[in-house]
C-alpha cells in the first residue's frame, strides 16, 4: 500500500512513519497515486485534502488532537474552532475518512512523559510508593 503522510514532523509523525514501514507499506514519493493519505494535524487540512484528491487517495485519515481544556482561553477556543473546521472539511470532502481525536498521546520518545519522569526522579519521596517498606 502507498501511504502519503503530511504534517509528519515531531513525535507522532516519527511513530506513524515507522509503523507504516514496519507493516510493509511504502511512504509514497512526492508525486503519483496513493492509497491512503494520513494528515497529522488540523492545520493545513485543506491543502492535504486537495493533494489527496489530486493523488486519487482512497482514504483520508486525520489526527485531530483532541486535548480539551476545562478553562477555555481565547487561544484554546480558536484552536478548538480550527479543529472543528478541519474536521468539517474532511467530512464534506467526499473522500472516505477516519478522524482520530486522541486526548493525550505518549510513548517512547515523547517529551511530556520524559519530563514528568525527570521531575518525579527529583522528588524527596516515591510518589508510586509514598510509604517506605
Amino acid at each position: 500500500m502507498r501511504v502519503q503522510v503530511t504534517s509528519w514532523q515531531g513525535f507522532v509523525g516519527a511513530h506513524v512513519l515507522a509503523a507504516v514501514r514496519h507493516r510493509g507499506h511504502s511512504i509514497a514519493p512526492a508525486a503519483g497515486p496513493v492509497d491512503v493519505a494520513i494528515h497529522l494535524a488540523p492545520a493545513g487540512v485543506r491543502a492535504a485534502l486537495d493533494e489527496s484528491f489530486a493523488r486519487a487517495a482512497r482514504l483520508f485519515f486525520l489526527v485531530s488532537a483532541g486535548l480539551h481544556h476545562r478553562r477555555q482561553s481565547r487561544a484554546s477556543r480558536r484552536e478548538l474552532a480550527a479543529r472543528g473546521e478541519a474536521e468539517e472539511l474532511v467530512r464534506a470532502s467526499g473522500l472516505p475518512f477516519l478522524i482520530l481525536e486522541p486526548e493525550v498521546m505518549w510513548g517512547p520518545g515523547d517529551v511530556f512523559t520524559n519530563e514528568i519522569a525527570h521531575l518525579m526522579s527529583h522528588l524527596p519521596f516515591d510518589p508510586i510508593n509514598p510509604t517506605p517498606d
